[in-house]
């Protein structure tokens, strides 16, 4: 379960350049399941000011099969609409029945961050969590 909440998550249809920000307008307080096209990405504007966090990202397993464990380009910024900066992470992959559960510590937290699919087909994405490690 997560121990660190978000105050609102985008989903950007087409970002084309994930380091140059975009106006978007926030989603609902939970996010439902939602189907991510290459070249997609979703932001999360977390709570609180952390040193670390540990990022959980579940799909369908259908959608990840033959994936890596990199399956997202991870990106931080400190707004929606400002500049993001690539953080560098290591994804690992495992199996939770039929979901694929991708994790990675973010060692260097910004207020806001972004998860890009970066290739082909769509990942369904069920559930993004942030712990503290």
């Amino acid at each position: 379960m997560s121990d660190v909440a978000y105050d609102a998550w985008y989903f950007i249809p087409l970002d084309e350049s994930p380091t140059v920000g975009r106006e978007s307008r926030p989603q609902p307080p939970q996010m439902t399941v939602i189907a991510v096209d290459a070249g997609s990405s979703l932001a999360f504007q977390v709570q609180g000011v952390h040193s670390a966090l540990e990022i959980t990202v579940t799909a369908t397993g259908l959608s990840a099969e033959g994936r890596q464990a990199d399956v997202v380009d991870l990106f931080t910024g400190e707004q929606i609409d400002g500049t993001f900066s690539p953080a560098a992470v290591t994804w690992t992959r495992s199996q939770d029945g039929m979901n694929a559960v991708f994790q990675a510590p973010l060692p260097r937290v910004a207020p806001i961050i972004k998860l890009r699919v970066a290739a082909p087909p769509s990942l369904v994405v069920t559930k993004v969590e942030f712990n503290t490690p």
